[in-house]
């Protein structure tokens, strides 16, 4: 097992007792790993993967009772300790980040199915962070409301080391304190800018307008048609 995710999974406390314990903790976590970056979104789907590369998987893991059941992965996950799992895999991936410097893609979105109107719950909101050098959710920080993304991204941003980073975000990440947050870290942005901040829109729209003359040959140098500010 490669020796960070071996150290990683290690760290984790183990939810079953004792007599269930045939198949090792790290073994299930590892298969859980590799087939949710492959794509994987069942139970099933992780038993049918580590089936398919049974020969490849032994070289890193320890199968004593071969692969193990959808049921069985299932039962393991669902019995870990959220917050336990998701620090120790923050602290992992934290590693990745370090080397592999370039764009974080800052995203929210509502989760499917996750509300429940017997119960009066609303759907769960996530802002996530995406590696796409290395194609990986490196973080996430859950919001009430699509609206609280504002107060969310800071947080999310404090667990990186942005310097030399790249962040992206949609419209909604256009506040000049993150944008300061973002240049103060030593990274730099590229934000939508829409109608929902008025007057700076009109005004990055109105430069563009009497720039287009000037900007004509800079896009005519550059190989890209003419615009404007959407």
């Amino acid at each position: 097992m490669d020796r960070r995710i071996g150290e990683l999974f290690q760290k984790i406390e183990d939810p079953r007792v004792d007599r269930t314990k045939k198949q090792p903790l790290e073994s299930i976590l590892y298969i859980v790993l590799c087939g949710t970056m492959a794509g994987v979104e069942s139970w099933i789907g992780y038993e049918d993967y580590a089936e398919a590369h049974e020969e490849t998987l032994k070289e890193f893991i320890d199968l004593p009772h071969g692969i193990p059941s959808h049921d069985t992965i299932a039962r393991v996950i669902s019995a870990l300790n959220v917050e336990e799992f998701s620090d120790r895999f923050e602290s992992f991936t934290q590693e990745l980040i370090q080397q592999v410097k370039g764009t974080l893609a800052i995203d929210g979105k509502t989760m499917r199915r996750s509300f429940d109107s017997k119960k009066n719950l609303k759907a769960k909101h996530i802002v996530s962070a995406w590696a796409t050098g290395c194609k990986l959710v490196l973080a996430q920080e859950r919001t009430e409301e699509k609206s609280n993304e504002i107060t969310a991204i800071p947080e999310l941003l404090k667990r990186f080391d942005l310097q030399g980073q790249i962040v992206t975000m949609d419209a909604m990440g256009c506040q000049r304190e993150i944008c300061e947050q973002i240049t103060e870290e030593g990274g730099d942005y590229v934000i939508s800018l829409k109608g929902n901040q008025g007057t700076l829109h009109k005004d990055v729209k109105l430069w563009f307008e009497s720039s287009e003359g000037e900007l004509s040959k800079v896009w005519e140098e550059w190989g890209v048609g003419r615009g404007l500010v959407a």
